[in-house]
């Protein structure tokens, strides 16, 4: 008999717990909130509120508290800084349960499991740079002037590509694509 066992197993073994944990607590963290099953979020409500007072903390053993469960340096720091930013005062009570809808295949409540501070949807990737582009739509070389001269001498002709793949063509359309890119080449002499 199961008398005063503490926990819910929600029909799964421990690592699949655990790995539900792990990604939702990410989750909860990344878009500032989350829809889930009443019973879910019961579940991780408690482990939420340890981790946001963990974080409030900000020293070296909250970054490894925080690391130990989520995984990535980058989301652990911007899960602090925005911790410490927006929470100074408080003490308990970090997470409320907001009753969404009842789901139509299995009739269970869906709830969303809701930062009571404003905790804003944190960004683990850095910024990504922009490539710059030819007109082809490749990268550019390292000798931007050897492109352009190459452009300069054999100027895109027509809006067909020259070479075109060969899987996307029957056997007659490839023999003709061949027959004309020999027709475009120049003569060369």
């Amino acid at each position: 008999m199961r008398h005063h066992v503490f926990g819910k197993k929600l029909g799964r073994t421990s690592s699949q717990r655990q790995s539900l944990l792990r990604g939702a607590s990410r989750s909860f963290f990344l878009h500032a909130g989350i829809k889930t099953t009443n019973a879910k979020a019961i579940f991780l409500r408690p482990t939420l509120e340890k981790l946001i007072k963990t974080a409030q903390k900000a020293d070296l053993s909250a970054h490894r508290e925080l690391f130990r469960l989520l995984q990535d340096r980058r989301l652990v720091n911007a899960i602090i800084k925005s911790v410490t930013d927006s929470v100074a005062d408080k003490t308990s009570n970090y997470t409320k349960i907001v009753k969404h809808k009842i789901r139509a295949g299995d009739q269970a409540l869906v709830v969303k499991l809701l930062p009571t501070f404003d905790l804003k949807p944190v960004s683990p990737l850095p910024a990504k740079k922009e490539k710059i582009k030819n007109i082809k739509g490749k990268k550019t070389p390292k000798n931007k002037s050897k492109l352009q001269s190459q452009l300069k001498s054999n100027p895109p002709s027509s809006p067909v590509p020259i070479s075109t793949p060969a899987k996307s063509l029957s056997t007659k359309g490839r023999i003709k694509a061949k027959a004309a890119i020999v027709k475009k080449q120049p003569a060369k002499g």
